[in-house]
């Protein structure tokens, strides 16, 4: 079945990090690589704890865990089958200082996405 990776990627040089994902479809193999979302070195930027869904119709949902200026918060986005991602929604943010962890994201047949956080 289809199904789509993600990783974060850091420049060396700059210190910019990114979240990147890519979607493999059987029979068309892997597709182009895709930007989630971005910081700059400036933010001190990470991402970590990302969970993916991919619906039936190819409309595909991310949330992830992005940190910027030493705080972390919770972000989703989504993305139709041959489109772009939409631009990252702020969730849950780190307002009491506490920390994100094991989320979860399920998509149902019709594009659904539901996301669980601790």
């Amino acid at each position: 079945g289809a199904f789509i990776a993600a990783w974060v990627d850091v420049d060396l040089t700059t210190g910019d990090s990114a979240l990147l994902t890519r979607r493999y479809s059987p029979g068309a193999g892997w597709g182009t690589t895709d930007l989630v979302a971005s910081w700059t070195n400036a933010d001190d930027p990470t991402f970590h704890g990302f969970s993916i869904g991919l619906a039936p119709s190819g409309t595909a949902a991310i949330v992830f865990i992005g940190r910027a200026n030493l705080r972390d918060s919770l972000y989703g986005s989504h993305q139709v089958a041959g489109g772009a991602w939409a631009a990252p929604t702020l969730l849950e943010d780190d307002d009491i200082g506490s920390t994100f962890s094991r989320m979860a994201l399920v998509m149902d047949d019709n594009g659904v996405a539901t996301a669980v956080w601790g």
